[in-house]
């Protein structure tokens, strides 16, 4: 999918979520959470913040020196480093 592409998908996504009474609201951002965590890279998580406003603000908790430290591509690895961080 090119970046257009993913632009619109994300911002339709956006639109249909507005709409959600918050019990879902909050399901999907619990079943967003739960993926996001499980099953991407720190690299894929970058990308989507790109179009994703809540994840967009995960991604500002995040020091510099964690996001370029070496801890591979585990997004899991990146943000307990980051809870770790900024927590001392």
């Amino acid at each position: 999918m090119d970046h257009s592409q993913a632009r619109r998908l994300a911002v339709a996504f956006e639109d249909c979520r507005s709409v959600l009474e918050a019990t879902e609201q909050d399901e999907l951002a619990a079943a967003e959470e739960d993926a996001v965590m499980d099953g991407l890279s720190y690299f894929e998580f970058q990308e989507l913040a790109r179009f994703m406003p809540s994840l967009r603000e995960w991604q500002q908790t995040v020091p510099a020196q964690v996001a370029t430290g070496a801890f591979g591509s585990s997004l899991t690895a990146v943000m307990a480093m980051a809870a770790t961080t900024l927590s001392e």
